[in-house]
């Protein structure tokens, strides 16, 4: 009986096949083996997964030709076994879309793109090598190629991978790659990627899940710098501190909006360069909620202190109350202390030389001057209906009158008994004017008058 080669070409046997080796020999080794080495054969994809024929001096198998061309429209990936038997192919792939090429359990296989062509070599031990794809022949290969520089496909371009497990080229589409990592969602292979340019977002966002943060680290004293370069313009942000600075000649301004669909907002503006001012705004530091009070707005202050304040003018719309629990100090730099109704004047509290004066009127006259414990007044004095110039009172300065002394003048309900001598005085008015006359002067009068100092009639008339 005829031996075969792992190929399936018949070997001869001593005195086997007597008188018919001729025809033996032409079918079964060299047909077969001319189809080995050069022959030639379609293999449609079109249906499905194709398993290549082979069989021991058999010939027109499939399996058994050198040179192979996959056809068809599978619109699909197909995949086709080939003997697992040793043996080299020349393949070309003109059907429309990948083929698996594969041997025995398919430990290692090749696939082919649309078009590509290719030499594989099966090793008998379940794995299909690619001659033409792997190593620096591979490398030639891709290194020829015109790099895509834009318009990338994600759903349909490929790539060219090798795959280490199956130690042969692949390909894979774009869009494979992305969802094979999550998206790009997770790049935990790579512990400290980085990035050759810019990144684009393209119009999307960088979001997290599982309410987790986005962290923003710098190294050392680096810092998070947004719109601009941080130090003639743009915000930066370092270690608890945001700096807002303008490349554009405008005051740097940070904006709070309301609740209700961002309809007004509150602007926190710096102060212009002409005021060369660099202020600190110092939140309240007890609890309880607070608000600050502007220029404009309309604010009640409850029990606050402010120590040497400056203000134009107090207008509380209704009644002021001082109430200190020591003193109320009016200091005024001026020297006058207007007192004013609804804006009008009526009159001022003066220093003069460390004097209080005391003015009146719209334009304020001096009307009171108060010394230590003496006052001064500066013009006439009214009591109810009576009014006291200055010469009446004088006369009073000058007087030395006790109150028994005014009371008897008055009117004294009682009579006092004396006995009246030449040197005793009477008060009479000497044509407006206060005088105290002796009554050696009254005798002389009624004497001259006529009267006699025996005539006691005469003299009690007189005596009134």
């Amino acid at each position: 009986m005829s031996d075969f080669t792992q190929l399936g070409f018949v070997k001869q046997t001593d005195g086997e096949n007597v008188g018919t080796w001729g025809e033996v020999l032409n079918d079964s080794l060299i047909d077969l083996l001319d189809d080995a080495i050069g022959g030639y054969v379609e293999v449609s994809v079109a249906s499905g997964n194709v398993t290549l024929a082979f069989a021991d001096g058999t010939a027109d198998n499939n399996g058994r030709h050198a040179v192979m061309k996959f056809t068809g429209s599978p619109g699909a990936s197909r995949t086709v076994t080939f003997p697992n038997k040793q043996k080299t192919y020349y393949l070309i792939n003109g059907s429309d879309d990948s083929v698996v090429c594969t041997a025995g359990t398919g430990a290692q296989t090749v696939t082919l793109l649309t078009g590509q062509k290719d030499i594989i070599y099966i090793d008998g031990s379940d794995e299909v090598h690619s001659i033409l794809l792997e190593g620096a022949v591979s490398e030639k290969l891709i290194s020829s190629q015109t790099a895509i520089s834009s318009g990338i496909d994600n759903s349909n371009d490929q790539l060219l991978l090798r795959d280490n497990s199956a130690s042969s080229l692949k390909k894979v589409s774009i869009a494979s790659i992305f969802s094979s990592v999550g998206g790009l969602t997770d790049l935990s292979g790579d512990s400290s990627p980085q990035l050759g340019g810019d990144l684009d977002m393209n119009g999307n966002d960088i979001v997290t899940t599982s309410n987790a943060n986005i962290d923003l680290l710098p190294n050392g004293t680096g810092k998070i710098i947004m719109d601009g370069n941080g130090s003639s313009g743009g915000v930066s942000v370092s270690d608890g501190l945001i700096d807002i600075r303008t490349g554009t000649g405008n005051v740097a301004k940070v904006k709070f909006y309301c609740e209700s669909s961002n309809a007004h907002a509150q602007t926190l503006q710096a102060a212009p360069h002409s005021e060369s001012a660099s202020n600190t705004l110092t939140l309240p530091s007890t609890g309880g909620d607070a608000k600050l009070v502007s220029t404009s707005s309309t604010a009640t202050l409850t029990n606050k202190t402010l120590t040497t304040p400056v203000i134009a003018e107090i207008d509380s719309g209704s009644t002021i109350t001082l109430d200190a629990t020591t003193d109320i100090v009016l200091d005024a730099g001026g020297a006058d202390v207007f007192l004013k109704d609804d804006g009008t004047t009526f009159g001022a509290l003066h220093n003069s030389s460390g004097e209080l004066v005391i003015k009146s009127g719209s334009t304020p006259t001096t009307a009171m001057t108060f010394s230590g414990a003496n006052v001064t007044f500066a013009g006439t004095v009214t009591i109810g209906s009576a009014e006291i110039s200055e010469a009446e009172l004088e006369i009073l300065d000058g007087a030395t009158v006790t109150t028994t002394e005014l009371n008897i003048i008055d009117g004294d309900t009682s009579a006092t008994s004396t006995t009246l001598a030449d040197a005793d005085r009477l008060v009479t008015n000497d044509a407006g004017t206060m005088k105290q006359v002796a009554l050696t002067d009254l005798k002389t009068y009624l004497t001259s008058a006529g009267f006699s100092s025996e005539d006691p009639t005469a003299l009690a008339i007189a005596l009134g």
